[in-house]
């Protein structure tokens, strides 16, 4: 269901030259860095009045996106990624800034979809910050490198694979 080119413009996105990258057998780039959840955080949990109107303007916009997929039987997956376990013990829910007490009604509300749209589907690798994605995982506070990337995708696949045909 991909516009023709899709998939070669996706892996001949990132820098080749770069020399934090490495090729796969397909010839696409995968982030061979090591990192770590880093210990430095950015933890600035106020958004701004306009901030959270756009918030529930995009909100919106996922939910109606949803619908519409339901409604042509197309699956939708709104997946949380990992970041810094570290962002549990501030205020905030990551790197941009969203109070976690927000971040918590929102992930309600999500699972609340999910309960009543049989298309959509929440994959919430982040947990608030209670996830499995380890050190050897991640490439900095809120990327994952090429090992938790595979981990992410294993459980993508397995969510898909459980999809009606």
């Amino acid at each position: 269901g991909l516009p023709p080119g899709f998939v070669d413009a996706v892996e001949s996105f990132v820098n080749p030259y770069d020399p934090e990258m490495l090729f796969s057998a397909r010839g696409n780039h995968l982030w061979q860095v090591d990192g770590k959840w880093n210990s430095e955080l950015l933890n600035d949990s106020a958004f701004t009045p306009l901030e959270l109107k756009n918030l529930e303007i995009y909100l919106d916009y996922i939910e109606t996106a949803a619908l519409y997929c339901s409604m042509h039987g197309v699956h939708f997956v709104g997946i949380v990624f990992p970041q810094s376990p570290k962002y549990r013990e501030t205020g905030s829910f990551g790197l941009y800034g969203m109070k976690r007490s927000l971040a918590e009604s929102l992930l309600e509300r999500f699972r609340n979809l999910e309960k009543t749209n049989p298309y959509f589907h929440l994959m919430d690798e982040n947990m608030m910050g209670y996830h499995d994605y380890t050190d050897e995982m991640a490439q900095d506070k809120d990327h994952l490198n090429y090992r938790g990337a595979r981990q992410l995708t294993e459980r993508f696949v397995e969510l898909v694979r459980t999809f009606e045909k």
